[in-house]
């Protein structure tokens, strides 16, 4: 039988739960597992933590997810894209109702904004074989997460880690959103070449939190300089263009980190500015997909891309971008 002090001890726990964990180091189901080294990055709503996993040494990043709307989607988008190559690979994740999401990830040390940030030290920039590889590299994670209908929203080089082989591959989907196709639509010039790409089509999706409005996305995403129009404009109903725009930024920058007053691509292909300019392209609906893109001569013929093995990669992470507005960097 309780007595009245144990009774009130109790009704007190009930009235006045224990906080949740405030700090990953004190999760017992993480630190059985992985040893932590140290804190790598930080945000308002994520924190990054180098850390060893017991079972075999392996060196893992392990990034907790302050806030439950992007911690979803990190782990919803990474479990559907595991197969690609050119994605973060996610070990595992623990989550609970009363935790913050947890998720182990491959540790890559650097980014293509080092890439660039090396590249504005020379002259000449990124060399041409370079600047296709990477490029191919960014087209084929992107390619895979619109075949699985998902839009990036904050596609910038701080967001493309390189491994030190020099594989590129997307990194922080808590942007990411999933849409629903209404339809898929072939044009006659897709079918003359083949290309199969359901990606020029309609969309339809629910609202994100905190909207009312069934199908409006919220335009506070990416960070500015890689913003697409239309999220500048406040537009709610995007779709997978905004991350063809971002693309065309990118590329830019591959062709020629910035040197203020410098004349602008004055050793660039004619094709490879082709292909910037069906990116940029004001109007969403004509923008290049990342499928056309893939299938595009600049990626096939004359200089090929140079091998992934003879990519130039930075020893340390280098060089980074804006923060997006809401602080959702990491």
């Amino acid at each position: 039988m309780q007595s009245s002090e144990e009774s009130s001890d109790e009704e007190r726990k009930m009235e006045h739960p224990l906080p949740k964990s405030w700090s990953i180091h004190t999760r017992p189901e993480i630190i059985a597992k992985y040893v932590i080294m140290e804190r790598v990055g930080s945000g308002t709503y994520a924190d990054v933590y180098r850390a060893r996993r017991l079972s075999d040494n392996l060196i893992v990043a392990l990034k907790e997810a302050h806030e439950y709307q992007s911690g979803f989607q990190k782990i919803e988008a990474l479990q559907l894209l595991q197969n690609c190559p050119n994605i973060v690979v996610m070990h595992e994740y623990f989550w609970r109702e009363d935790e913050d999401a947890v998720l182990v990830l491959e540790f890559l040390r650097t980014n293509l904004a080092a890439v660039i940030e090396e590249a504005k030290k020379k002259e000449s920039g990124v060399p041409v074989g370079e600047v296709r590889r990477w490029m191919l590299q960014i087209l084929l994670g992107i390619e895979a997460c619109h075949r699985n209908m998902i839009v990036y929203r904050d596609l910038k080089p701080g967001n493309l880690l390189v491994s030190d082989d020099g594989v590129l591959k997307l990194a922080d989907f808590g942007h990411t959103v999933k849409l629903k196709a209404k339809q898929h639509a072939v044009d006659e010039t897709d079918k003359a070449s083949n290309i199969n790409d359901p990606f020029k089509s309609s969309y339809s999706y629910e609202a994100e939190d905190g909207d009312d409005r069934k199908g409006s996305l919220t335009s506070c995403v990416g960070t500015r300089w890689f913003r697409a129009p239309e999220l500048l404009y406040g537009s709610t109903g995007y779709g997978v263009e905004v991350d063809l725009w971002s693309l065309g930024c990118i590329f830019s920058e591959l062709l020629k980190p910035l040197f203020p007053g410098k004349p602008a691509y004055p050793t660039r292909s004619l094709d490879a500015i082709s292909l910037v300019k069906r990116l940029v392209c004001y109007d969403p609906a004509n923008r290049a997909t990342a499928m056309e893109l893939l299938n595009d001569k600049y990626f096939n013929e004359q200089l090929l891309p140079l091998p992934i093995c003879e990519l130039n990669v930075p020893l340390a992470r280098n060089g980074h971008d804006e923060d997006p507005p809401d602080g959702k960097s990491l």
